[in-house]
């Protein structure tokens, strides 16, 4: 391991030696090992786990609704935060600047024209445009099939019951199903694993298998399938495009709708 790491901090050193260090970096070719996986697994479970114990424990439900909410809150402001400082550290790990080992800066190519760069920003608008529409489909159709066999999902609106429906923390729960899980989520599945299983096997089954873990880790066993092809659709994006922005920009559209829809039914 302190061989890989030796590798990457030299490549890192001629980078800068020829570019001059002030000089925007374009995203290395960074071998993930297991520690990263690992960490931000455990991570994740445990935050799983502690936040349902807490809110599932006595103490908690003894508080009003309104408090159990702003429990469920607050847990959910602390686990991003915990998993930003996780994804920090691993940047700083590998000794590279988080946006670009996250590939959060959508830089021009050398070969590419102007022009091209913004065909290809085009392109991924498009891209964006067209799998949000196809997921929302196959997620209708999902919903209108199971219906058909009497298996149906709690009311969307309980998605403000449980985050409480005043101002405050409507205004909060937006920002954090709409604004903060893309953004952490697409770093996780997409910038960690995802590139990590593409080091191991062909990128539509890394793809997939990532889209497994995105749809387990969400915890629903109706929802299940639709998280499967919304993963998938991200993969495909954080797989063909330069940056990690189009699946961030697919996650945030594709929960801002399930939003509007808690929104429209609790009318």
């Amino acid at each position: 391991m302190a061989g890989k790491h030796s590798k990457k901090k030299e490549q890192h050193s001629r980078s800068q030696l020829r570019f001059g260090p002030s000089a925007p970096q374009s995203r290395p070719d960074v071998m993930w090992d297991w520690f990263d996986v690992l960490l931000i697994s455990i991570t994740l479970v445990i935050a799983f786990f502690v936040s349902s114990n807490v809110v599932q424990s006595t103490l908690a439900q003894l508080l009003p609704g309104s408090g159990q909410a702003m429990l469920r809150l607050i847990l959910v402001l602390v686990f991003y935060v915990i998993e930003i400082l996780v994804v920090v550290y691993i940047a700083h790990r590998h000794n590279y600047r988080f946006s670009t080992l996250y590939r959060l800066r959508s830089e021009k190519d050398d070969l590419e024209t102007p022009l091209q760069w913004v065909i290809n920003g085009v392109i991924s608008l498009l891209l964006v445009a067209g799998l949000l529409l196809l997921t929302q489909a196959l997620a209708r159709g999902w919903t209108i099939m199971t219906a058909n066999y009497g298996w149906e999902p709690s009311s969307t609106g309980d998605l403000l019951t449980m985050f409480g429906t005043t101002p405050v923390s409507i205004a909060i729960a937006v920002f954090s199903v709409v604004v903060l899980a893309p953004f952490i989520e697409e770093i996780i599945f997409r910038g960690v694993f995802l590139a990590t299983f593409e080091t191991m096997m062909a990128p539509w089954v890394a793809i997939l298998i990532t889209a497994l873990l995105f749809a387990i880790y969400h915890a629903s066993i109706w929802a299940f399938v639709p998280h499967v092809m919304l993963g998938i659709a991200l993969g495909y994006l954080a797989t063909t495009r330069k940056t990690l922005w189009p699946a961030i920009a697919l996650h945030a559209l594709y929960n801002a709708v399930l939003m509007a829809a808690a929104f429209y039914l609790s009318l």
